[in-house]
C-alpha cells in the first residue's frame, strides 16, 4: 500500500441535480415535487452554498488511482428517496 498524505476531494463519479434527487423522493413518496429556482440576491455576502451557476462536480481521479472506490449516485439515490419517504410516515407510498 502507497502512503498518502494530503486531502483529497472526493465525490460519486456520475452526477446528480435537483430534479434527480426530487424524482427519487417522488419514487418513494407518491407526491410530485415542484422546484422553483431563485436568484440570490445582488451582492449578498453569504450565498446560499447550493446556489451555483452551473453543475460543480469533483473529480475522483486522484484517490480512483490510490485504489479507492466511489458508489455512482444511480446506485445510492434511491435508497435516499425511501429513506426520505422513511422520516415521514404520512408521506410514505401505500405498499
Amino acid at each position: 500500500m502507497n502512503e498518502v498524505t494530503g486531502a483529497f476531494a472526493v465525490a460519486s463519479p456520475d452526477t446528480a441535480d435537483v430534479y434527480d434527487v426530487g424524482a427519487s423522493v417522488e419514487g418513494a413518496t407518491g407526491p410530485k415535487a415542484q422546484v422553483v429556482g431563485k436568484e440570490d440576491p445582488a451582492g449578498d455576502p453569504d450565498p446560499h452554498p447550493f446556489s451555483r451557476p452551473a453543475d460543480f462536480a469533483v473529480p475522483a481521479d486522484r484517490a480512483g488511482s490510490f485504489g479507492h472506490r466511489f458508489t455512482p449516485v444511480a446506485e445510492w439515490l434511491p435508497e435516499l428517496g425511501r429513506a426520505a419517504a422513511e422520516t415521514d410516515p404520512t408521506t410514505a407510498k401505500e405498499q
